[in-house]
């Protein structure tokens, strides 16, 4: 069943203000929407966000660098995908192309019942990321420093996670054959995507019928000062996916499903 929550109101576009540091007024009234307990998490976000900045000064880790720009355009979009209201309880979940921790690291701060597999294929992220997982979610993190087509043609990955996230990652029905595979049936991808979500969906119908998934959810959201809208697509693995995929890496780019 293919469900759109429309044009409604994002968490955190009014709404009462929340006890916050300097500069997170926003961020906190996202929260504060969520039910997500604003005094305990802040700080530890706040954190991250030195961390990001720091390693900015040493090489371009990421578009965005200043306190704002992280707060609006990567903790605030990251955290979009916890508007749904279906997340399992203590899941198992796995961040395909994570790059310095998005959006698994900013998620699992604010939800202390995930343990979070961070999947780069970048080694200098890779080092980021195990200082980022021992300083902001100790014990409840580990680094995959694998393609995720590799990871998903081994038996301790493929078919192993409730949940994955992906942001900014790669074409939809690329994305699907490289992160479907490393779910259980029943286990759910949320993506962000542009403000061509609904051409990118119109263009994953062939492989969601390869692959065995299945749109459930889109979930709309501007950021502010942005003009369009993006969204989140929610998928579920209905079945076990083919063995054929993931494909080989030359061929997922060659002749997408």
């Amino acid at each position: 069943m293919h469900r759109h929550s429309g044009e409604s109101r994002n968490p955190g576009e009014g709404g009462s203000s929340a006890p916050a540091l300097q500069g997170y007024g926003e961020l906190c009234d996202f929260l504060t929407c969520l039910s997500i307990p604003v005094d305990i998490y802040i700080p530890v976000l706040d954190l991250y966000s030195q961390m990001l900045q720091t390693e900015a000064e040493r090489r371009n880790i990421t578009k965005y660098h200043t306190a704002e720009e992280i707060i609006q355009y990567h903790f605030i979009d990251s955290l979009q995908v916890l508007r749904w209201r279906h997340i399992p309880l203590a899941p198992k979940v796995i961040d395909i192309g994570t790059g310095p921790g998005l959006p698994g690291i900013p998620c699992a701060i604010v939800h202390p019942d995930w343990h979070i597999s961070l999947l780069e294929s970048s080694e200098r992220d890779a080092e980021f990321l195990r200082k980022a997982v021992e300083t902001c979610i100790p014990g409840r993190g580990e680094v995959l420093h694998l393609r995720a087509e590799h990871a998903a043609q081994q038996s301790n990955y493929r078919q192993r996670h409730d949940m994955a996230l992906a942001r900014a990652v790669a074409p939809l029905p690329i994305l699907l054959e490289i992160s479907l595979p490393l779910l259980r049936p029943g286990g759910f991808l949320l993506t962000h995507r542009g403000a061509s979500f609904a051409e990118d969906l119109a263009a994953a119908g062939n492989a969601l019928l390869a692959l065995g998934g299945e749109h459930i959810e889109t979930i709309p959201y501007r950021l502010h000062g942005r003009d369009r809208y993006h969204a989140v697509l929610v998928f579920r693995q209905e079945t076990l996916t083919d063995p054929r995929y993931p494909r080989n890496p030359s061929k997922i780019r060659k002749s997408p499903l």
